[in-house]
C-alpha cells in the first residue's frame, strides 16, 4: 500500500526567504547621482572662463528624462530665445529643430553622460540655465530593468499531516542596472534540462534604490501593496488570500513617484500570472502518495500560457519538508512532458520521501518600464506541491 499521512507541512525550502540568498544579488546601487561640478569659476559650468550672465528663463523642459540612447524630441519653454540659440544637456549639444521667442524644440542626441544634468540655452542675448533639470538614465532597450516573482502555490493530496497547509503565496521584484537576463536563470542554467542543489553564480545584477517606499500592483479588482525592504533592495509581500492573487491575468505598476532623479512612471502588464498545471504523472493529488522512479516521467496538462514548467524536486532525510537532503531544480518548455534523469541525482535511494513542486511560469508581462526603455522580467509562477515515495 502507498505510505500515507507522511508529509510534515513547513515552509517551502526553495522559496523560503525569497530566494534571496540563493539568487546572491549585489548589494544597492542608486545609479543617478546629481552632476557635479568640477571647475572653480563662479559659474555653474565645468570650464574656466566666464560665461554671460544667466539672464534668460527656463520655465520647463518636458519631458525632462530620456535615455543614453537620445533620439528623444523635447520642448523648451521660457524665453525671450532669440536669435539662434544653442541647447546644451550635461556637456552634449543637442539639435535645434525650431525655435520661437518662448518656445524652443530640440532633439536629445546620445549621450554619454548619466544622472541629473544642467540644461542651458545659449543666445545672441545671454544664456539661460535650469540646474539639475534634465536626467539622463542609462539606455536598457533590450535588456531587463526589473526582476523579481510573483508565485503561488497550491497543495495537494490527503497525505498531509495533521492537515494540507494553507495555499500560500509571496512575491519580491526590484529595479536593476539594464542587465541580459532572464528569470528562469535563477531555477537552473538550462531551459531544458535538470541541476542539483543550484545555486545561481551567473552576472551579478546591480540594484536601483528609486527612494519609494510602496509600491502597488493590479489586476482588476484586485490591489496588492508591496512594502520597500531597505536590506534586500527589493519590495516584497507575503500573500495569504485569493483576494489578492488573480489567474490568467495580467498586474499592472500603478505610477509611482521617485525621489532619485527619475521621472515618474507606471508599467501596464508589469507580470502575467498563468493558469495553473494539472500533474498527472506522478498524481500528487491523490489519497495516497505516488511511487517516483529514479528516472521519472513528468506530464502535464493546462497551463497553456505559460513560458516554461519549473520543477523543484526535494530529497528528504525524513518527513519533515524542512529537513532536505537534496534538491534538483529543472527548467523544461511547456510541451506537456519531460523526464527527470536519474543521472542528475547524487544520494538519491529508494524508500525516501520527495516533494514535488511544478509550476507553470510565465517569465514576463511584456511590460516595458518607460524611463529607459528596459523590459519587465519578473515571473508570474503559478505551483501544485506535493510528495512522492522513491523506488
Amino acid at each position: 500500500m502507498h505510505p500515507r499521512f507522511l508529509l510534515i507541512a513547513a515552509v517551502p525550502t526553495l522559496l523560503t526567504g525569497c530566494l534571496m540568498d540563493q539568487y546572491n544579488l549585489a548589494a544597492l546601487e542608486d545609479d543617478t547621482g546629481p552632476f557635479v561640478e568640477g571647475d572653480a569659476d563662479v559659474d555653474a559650468d565645468t570650464d574656466s572662463d566666464t560665461d554671460a550672465d544667466v539672464n534668460i528663463d527656463i520655465a520647463s523642459v518636458t519631458p525632462d528624462y530620456a535615455t543614453t540612447r537620445g533620439g528623444v524630441e523635447i520642448t523648451i519653454v521660457g524665453g525671450p530665445f532669440n536669435g539662434s540659440p544653442t541647447v546644451i544637456i550635461g556637456d552634449t549639444q543637442a539639435p535645434v529643430t525650431n525655435s520661437q521667442e518662448s518656445v524652443i524644440t530640440a532633439v536629445v542626441p546620445a549621450i554619454s553622460q548619466t544622472g541629473t544634468l544642467d540644461i542651458e540655452v545659449t543666445t545672441t542675448d545671454g544664456l539661460g540655465r535650469l540646474t539639475d533639470g534634465f536626467t539622463v538614465l542609462e539606455d536598457g532597450t533590450g535588456l531587463a530593468g526589473a526582476v523579481g516573482e510573483f508565485y503561488w502555490i497550491d497543495y495537494k493530496g490527503d497525505y498531509w499531516t495533521p492537515s494540507p497547509p494553507d495555499d500560500i503565496g509571496y512575491a519580491w521584484f526590484g529595479f536593476i542596472e539594464p542587465a541580459d537576463f532572464e528569470i528562469n536563470e535563477f531555477y537552473a542554467n538550462t531551459t531544458n534540462g535538470c541541476v542539483s542543489d543550484y545555486t545561481y553564480s551567473g552576472q551579478t545584477l546591480s540594484l536601483i534604490d528609486l527612494s519609494v517606499s510602496f509600491m502597488t500592483l493590479e489586476s482588476g479588482s484586485k490591489s496588492v501593496d508591496f512594502s520597500w525592504i531597505s536590506s534586500d533592495g527589493v519590495y516584497e509581500k507575503q500573500l495569504s488570500s485569493t483576494s489578492e492573487f488573480a489567474m490568467s491575468a495580467d498586474y499592472t505598476l500603478t505610477p509611482v513617484v521617485p525621489q532619485n532623479g527619475w521621472p515618474e512612471f507606471g508599467t501596464g502588464r508589469f507580470l502575467y500570472m498563468p493558469a495553473a498545471i494539472t500533474l498527472t504523472e506522478p498524481r500528487i493529488d491523490d489519497q495516497y502518495l505516488p511511487y517516483y522512479s529514479g528516472s521519472q516521467a513528468f506530464r502535464w496538462s493546462g497551463g497553456n500560457d505559460a513560458d516554461y514548467i519549473i520543477l523543484i524536486l526535494s530529497l528528504l532525510n525524513g518527513s519533515d519538508t524542512s529537513d532536505v537532503r537534496e534538491q534538483v531544480t529543472c527548467v523544461f518548455p511547456n510541451t506537456g512532458a519531460a523526464s527527470v534523469p536519474s543521472s542528475v541525482w547524487n544520494t538519491y535511494s529508494s524508500d525516501m520521501i520527495m516533494v514535488v513542486m511544478a509550476g507553470a511560469m510565465k517569465t514576463g508581462g511584456g511590460g516595458t518600464l518607460d524611463p529607459n526603455n528596459s523590459d519587465v522580467a519578473i515571473a508570474g509562477s503559478n505551483f501544485v506541491y506535493g510528495g512522492a515515495y522513491t523506488q
